[in-house]
């Protein structure tokens, strides 16, 4: 919510600085400065935390003693219950990347 706020501060900055000399075309230009904010920077980062939270996970269930593997058969369920999305443009990873990274940490045989 905090990155929403401050997009949302920092196009409204944006448009009012550009009002003077773009006049009329300010605030679609500072539309365009905030989808490329969005696109480029907040949405990588979402998807960054979900990928640390999932590492974290595995840790995690190691540490009680539980098995990683069930991350695995999990998220391959998850995975075949939906469309997939444009990860480009969610807050999460795309099911096939968030797959392949949780492999890397808990081994590619397992729960399969």
């Amino acid at each position: 919510m905090s990155q929403q706020v401050a997009l949302e501060l920092g196009v409204s900055l944006a448009a009012a600085a550009l009002s003077e000399e773009y006049g009329r075309h300010a605030e679609s230009i500072a539309g365009a400065l905030g989808a490329g904010a969005l696109y480029g920077v907040i949405l990588p980062y979402s998807r960054m935390q979900e990928l640390e939270a999932d590492r974290l996970g595995v840790m995690l269930m190691m540490g009680a003693g539980y098995d990683p593997a069930a991350a695995l058969s999990f998220w391959r369920r998850m995975a075949g219950d939906g469309a997939a999305a444009l990860e480009w443009m969610s807050t999460h990873p795309a099911g096939d990347r968030r797959l392949a990274e949780l492999e890397a940490l808990v081994g590619p045989g397992q729960a399969r």
